[in-house]
């Protein structure tokens, strides 16, 4: 008899810090001042681009097993600011005299991650497949003074493209099992439940037992806390700062794209096959536009926070697949998820002026547009067979766009503030047996 035993554990983490400023952050440093003619931008930006692929096989004479672990940890920081600077510019045309405050962080991964094992009398497939992001994107105007006749631009942008592909097979001459697991987590930490899936055979007290303990031992890696919790920020603030110009725009915007699929096949030929799948997918981003302190002096201001799908895809998609057969037992399942849970803030908290006109106006919005899909497919086959397939899908953001207690505004002919929620949620579920 005879065995054949395969393994790969790859663990990526990825920790950029990208700044971009002008001023110091301590007031008591002394103030930056700037005597300008033309425009200013500061502008910092991170481009995260990551393809992975795992694959395992695993052949033996009596059993073939394969195991393997594919974790992408993404944990940039990505700030543009202007502190505690005075700031005068002085030119003939309004164009000429904008001011941009910009950061932007921009991540594509793709991930495959894949397991064929068989044996004389079993096949046996394990794969997990983890991408978590929890980074902060950050513009702020913060202290000082700013006077310009052009427009002030302050944004925070966060784009993701996350696409991991999990799945396995397994085919034994008696048995075969195969299990999968594909979890996306942005900025969030794995609940209790889903942390007994993904660190499955844990010990208390051993932080290198279980799936993910052993992930980390093998590769130096504390992967039970990255996974444990953590935030993704946008944001775009002026805080304390006097601003006086022809426009003020503050804006946070996160466009988002998850399409997570998992799969698993086992076929026992003689006896029976034993099949998973799950999922998982969740997003929860914190997207904050807002201002607080010193004083605005414009005819138009907008402050806007915003969370919504990136391009054609879904901020959480989630497709979970499973089929087993046998000759006497088939059990497949799937189970899917798919969750969002943002939270959105639009808020004014400045002494505002329109510049005496009467005629400016005020916006102040915030929505959350972001889709989601779960889908579960689960078969069987064999003389009792059962196939089980779950979805869910879920959504309950929390947005809140509103005009601080306190705050003054004056010589404005109209204010909107909004807060608004949309996005399609739907979820999908086939069994056969």
């Amino acid at each position: 008899s005879s065995a054949g035993i395969g393994a790969t554990v790859q663990v990526a983490l990825i920790s950029n810090s990208v700044n971009a400023r002008v001023g110091h952050r301590n007031a008591n440093a002394g103030a930056t001042t700037l005597h300008l003619s033309g425009p200013l931008s500061i502008r910092a930006k991170n481009r995260t681009e990551t393809e992975s692929y795992v694959v395992v096989g695993a052949i033996g004479g009596t059993a073939g097993i394969g195991a393997q672990f594919s974790g992408i940890i993404v944990s940039n920081t990505v700030t543009a600011e202007l502190d505690n600077a005075h700031t005068t510019i002085s030119t003939a045309t309004a164009e000429d005299g904008r001011v941009t405050v910009a950061a932007e962080e921009s991540d594509a991964i793709n991930v495959v991650v894949g397991g064929l094992s068989g044996g004389g009398s079993a096949g046996v497939g394990a794969a997990v497949s983890l991408v978590t992001l929890k980074s902060s994107t950050a513009a702020q105007i913060a202290g000082g003074s700013l006077t310009t006749p052009g427009a002030v631009d302050v944004m925070a942008l966060s784009i993701r493209d996350v696409s991991p592909i999990t799945v396995t097979a397994s085919l034994g001459g008696q048995v075969g099992i195969a299990g999968t697991v594909g979890v996306v987590l942005i900025g969030s930490g794995a609940t209790t439940d889903q942390m007994s899936v993904l660190n499955s055979g844990a010990t208390q007290g051993d932080s290198s037992s279980g799936t993910l303990g052993n992930a980390g031992a093998a590769s130096g890696t504390d992967v039970v806390g990255e996974v444990s919790g953590g935030v993704d920020g946008i944001s775009a603030q002026s805080l304390n700062a006097n601003i006086t110009a022809g426009e003020i725009n503050i804006g946070a915007a996160a466009h988002t794209s998850v399409k997570n699929i998992v799969g698993a096949l086992a076929v026992g030929l003689g006896g029976g096959g034993l099949g998973a799948g799950v999922g998982f997918t969740e997003v929860e981003q914190r997207v904050t536009a807002k201002t607080e302190g010193g004083t605005l002096t414009a005819p138009t201001i907008a402050i806007v926070a915003s969370a919504g799908d990136r391009g054609s895809g879904r901020t959480a998609e989630t497709l979970g697949a499973a089929g087993a057969g046998g000759l006497y037992v088939g059990l497949g399942a799937a189970v899917a998820d798919s969750r969002v849970e943002n939270v959105i803030l639009a808020e004014l908290g400045s002494r505002t002026d329109s510049g005496g006109t009467n005629t400016g106006t005020i916006s102040v919005t915030a929505s959350d547009t972001s889709s989601m899909a779960s889908y579960g497919y689960g078969f069987a086959g064999g003389a009792a067979a059962v196939g089980i397939s779950l979805g869910f899908a879920q959504k309950s953001s929390q947005i809140s766009a509103r005009i601080a207690d306190a705050t003054v505004v004056t010589n404005f002919a109209g204010v909107a503030v909004v807060a608004s929620g949309g996005g399609s949620v739907s979820a999908s579920t086939i069994a056969g047996a």
